[in-house]
């Protein structure tokens, strides 16, 4: 698993073990390898039923504390022509609706918030494209899985929304890829990820295991019942003896509503800590 740094490392290694319990998963670093295999990039995981290997899994952990990094945004905005004077106690919601660029702003600071889940797009892209090659599995479906703890920023709803933005994203820069994007058949950033979901640490409170996203319908595995996605979900939440909740899906700023409605167990100064005090 590649890391993100940060505090709270029990979500990690909790899904770290139900992982390792499940019988359909091979763990890629306990398997003999080549040299070859050993130097290059290596995912987690390989989904290995009745000894086919059609999934390579990668594991990576939101860990990330953004607190300073959100609120030093928030002050640079707030020192600038248009933010509105704030007395008082208010939100970010509140301030972003009275502001003119108050929908790029709410854009940015989910955009600088869920950088490590872009982070984790890349590497994961990158480790399960080498993992296919070295092991010569070209047509292996590629499986990202976030472990996301109580994370008071990086919600489940402002997760969703960041890894849907993602999803989507198409190659550019090349010449290639200029005369794909004329023609409308532009290859996704993320090639190599077929599906991606989110196991996040369970609210015992309300009785629920928050669940991640499946796109393409779920990664279809022969010889198992459902999809690969659902068995994750499902055995993560029974591992908790509570029942599994399907996650969100956000689709657009919109839907995402203000910063400060997805972030609603943090508090940010919405003046500024420069301004007015």
């Amino acid at each position: 698993m590649s890391k993100v740094s940060g505090k709270d490392d029990g979500l990690e290694v909790r899904v770290r073990e139900f992982l390792d319990a499940q019988p359909y998963l091979e763990s890629i670093d306990e398997l003999e390898l080549s040299a070859e295999q050993r130097a290059g990039k290596k995912a987690d995981y390989f989904v290995n039923v009745e000894g086919r290997r059609e999934v390579v899994v990668e594991l990576k952990s939101l860990r990330d504390c953004m607190d300073d990094k959100v609120q030093v945004l928030i002050d640079e905005y707030a020192s600038q022509a248009g933010w509105p004077i704030v007395v008082g106690t208010t939100s970010i919601e509140q301030v972003l609706a009275h502001h003119p660029r108050g929908k790029e702003i709410n854009e940015h600071l989910v955009k600088a918030i869920t950088s490590p889940i872009e982070k984790g797009f890349g590497s994961a892209n990158r480790q399960i494209r080498e993992t296919k090659a070295n092991f010569g599995l070209p047509r292996a479906k590629g499986l990202l899985v976030f472990a996301n703890g109580n994370n008071e920023i990086v919600t489940p709803e402002i997760a969703a929304y960041r890894i849907w933005q993602l999803w989507g994203k198409r190659k550019h820069g090349s010449l290639l890829e200029r005369l794909r994007s004329r023609l409308g058949i532009r290859k996704r950033a993320y090639s190599n990820i077929d599906s991606v979901i989110v196991l996040q640490a369970p609210d015992i409170e309300n009785g629920l295991a928050m669940g991640g996203l499946q796109y393409e319908g779920g990664l279809t595995v022969r010889g198992m019942e459902g999809t690969l996605e659902e068995h994750l979900h499902v055995g993560w939440a029974r591992r908790h003896g509570i029942e599994f909740a399907a996650g969100v899906e956000i689709r657009s700023a919109e839907e995402l509503g203000a910063f400060s409605r997805s972030v609603g167990r943090k508090t940010f100064n919405a003046a500024g800590r420069n301004k007015y005090n």
